[in-house]
C-alpha cells in the first residue's frame, strides 16, 4: 500500500504545474459545486479540502467566506501555484493544528522539522521558522515561518503558515 501511495505521490509531482495551469479556471463543474456547497453549508464553515491539489478549489472555497484548509499527498501539486512567502496553511483551532501536523508528517516520512532560532512575540502573536530535515542526510530541503495567534489562556486559537523555501523542482 505504501508503495502506491509514493507512486501516486511522484507521479502527481510530476505533472504538478501543467495539472495547475490547466484548471486554472473556474470550470462551469467547479462552479456548480461551489454553489451547491454555498447553498447548504453556512457562511464560515470549516471545509477540508481532501486531495487538494494545487488548491484551486481552497481557494474559491475561501473566496466564498468559507475556512477552508487543503490538504494533498503531492508536495509538487501543494507548492505548483506557490510563490515563496504566501501562505501555505491557515488553520483554527486544536483539530485543525493535530490535522496539520499530521497530514505533513504523514506527507514527509524519514523527515523532520526543526525550529530556527527563537521565537519571538507581540501581543497575542507569536512567530517562529522551522525547517524540514531528512533523517537521513541531514539536508534541509524546505524552510518556513508559522504565525500564531493565542487566545486570552495562551493557547494556540490560530496558525498561518508559510513557505521561504522549497525545492526547485517543486518550486
Amino acid at each position: 500500500m505504501i508503495d502506491n501511495i509514493r507512486e501516486t505521490r511522484a507521479a502527481y509531482d510530476v505533472i504538478a504545474s501543467e495539472y495547475a495551469e490547466r484548471w486554472a479556471g473556474p470550470a462551469k463543474w467547479i462552479t456548480a459545486e461551489l454553489d451547491y456547497l454555498s447553498a447548504v453549508l453556512p457562511r464560515g464553515a470549516r471545509v477540508a479540502d481532501i486531495g487538494c491539489g494545487p488548491g484551486h478549489h481552497t481557494r474559491l472555497l475561501r473566496e466564498r467566506g468559507f475556512r477552508a484548509t487543503g490538504f494533498d499527498l503531492s508536495w509538487g501539486m501543494l507548492s505548483s501555484q506557490s510563490t515563496p512567502g504566501v501562505a501555505q496553511a491557515d488553520v483554527a483551532g486544536h483539530a485543525g493544528l493535530v490535522a496539520l501536523i499530521t497530514a505533513a508528517r504523514a506527507q514527509f516520512p524519514g523527515m523532520v522539522f526543526r525550529a530556527l532560532g527563537d521565537a519571538d512575540g507581540h501581543h497575542d502573536l507569536v512567530r517562529f521558522g522551522w525547517e524540514l530535515v531528512s533523517e537521513a542526510d541531514g539536508t534541509a530541503p524546505v524552510a518556513g515561518f508559522d504565525v500564531v495567534r493565542l487566545d486570552g489562556d495562551g493557547r494556540i486559537r490560530s496558525v498561518s503558515g508559510f513557505l521561504d523555501r522549497v525545492p526547485a523542482a517543486v518550486a
